[in-house]
């Protein structure tokens, strides 16, 4: 009843939207008619993401930039309630249609909006990545426009859920060179990313360090928690900061780790399991701790390196 509730007011909003677009109420472009033959919801919905642009002619829908803008706006509304696979390639079709740059640079600053900024009222860094990839591998697009698009497509594809986390190399406050590799014989690493001058990263470490349960799965070894400063190792206000970092905490500082992982915000957590796998990426430390809270702290054995 929920996914009928939401096809029918998005396909309503679509179409009361591209109505209003004209002094003749005429849709900006005709939408797809989903066949009858189709009878399940999903599929319905799957068919409207795939087909949503079947009849909007790319040499003239950019000749107007605010309607463009409002029917990509409804496109971008179907996506929660599409499967994975059908809203991927449906951005992918859509984005090869895109023949000239200036417009898929116009429709990735769109997504980017949507989809990815701190403001984003549908965050998807799955989905996003395609619109950010598109840009920077388009040699027709301004250099200086592309490059932030060409950083976000860098971090993004490479932290995703269920791929295998980065290593990289850190400086720990003794001055000394070590490497993150992500396989490890803990059941589940915490990957925390956070600055000592960011309020929401110290209320993070302190929700991590006074937590009872996960202090315990530290202790046992079924939990490591790493704590990484994108800074100089020998900044001194995170080596100040540090003398309070709990002692069970491997800590760190990498000054150019934004260039491979994804921390636009902060604090940012990856949640990764003992194959080195990303399993969560988040800003909320309340998430990882509830997610943490169905680990006995009994040490298992973890699964043998390959």
């Amino acid at each position: 009843m929920n996914k009928l509730i939401a096809f029918l007011s998005l396909f309503l909003a679509c179409v009361g939207a591209m109505n209003a677009q004209t002094t003749v109420q005429q849709p900006y472009f005709q939408l797809p008619i989903i066949p009858d033959s189709i009878k399940s919801f999903d599929n319905r919905l799957d068919y409207m993401v795939e087909h949503y642009w079947d009849f909007a002619d790319m040499k003239k829908v950019f000749s107007s930039r605010s309607k463009m803008a409002e029917a990509f706006d409804t496109y971008i509304n179907f996506m929660p309630h599409a499967t994975a696979t059908k809203a991927k390639a449906s951005v992918s079709k859509f984005l090869k249609s895109i023949k000239k740059p200036e417009d898929l640079l116009f429709i990735a600053e769109l997504a980017e909006g949507k989809l990815y900024a701190d403001t984003a009222m549908l965050p998807s860094d799955e989905i996003y990545v395609i619109f950010a990839q598109a840009v920077a591998d388009n040699r027709g697009v301004d250099r200086n426009a592309k490059m932030r698009f060409e950083h976000q497509a860098r971090t993004l594809s490479r932290t995703q859920r269920g791929m295998k986390a980065p290593e990289f190399e850190f400086t720990t406050p003794e001055g000394l060179k070590r490497t993150f590799q992500p396989d490890t014989t803990a059941r589940v690493t915490v990957l925390f990313f956070n600055d000592p001058d960011c309020t929401d990263c110290r209320l993070a470490r302190v929700r991590l360090d006074a937590d009872l349960h996960t202090q315990k799965l530290v202790e046992t070894g079924v939990v490591d928690i790493v704590s990484i400063t994108p800074t100089e190792g020998t900044d001194p206000l995170w080596l100040n900061a540090t003398a309070s970092y709990p002692s069970s905490w491997t800590v760190g500082a990498a000054p150019e780790i934004d260039e491979i992982y994804d921390i636009r915000r902060s604090p940012t957590l990856y949640l990764i399991d003992h194959k080195g796998l990303i399993q969560l990426k988040t800003d909320n430390a309340e998430a990882v701790l509830s997610i943490l809270s169905a680990f006995h702290p009994k040490r298992t054995p973890a699964a043998p390196k390959q």
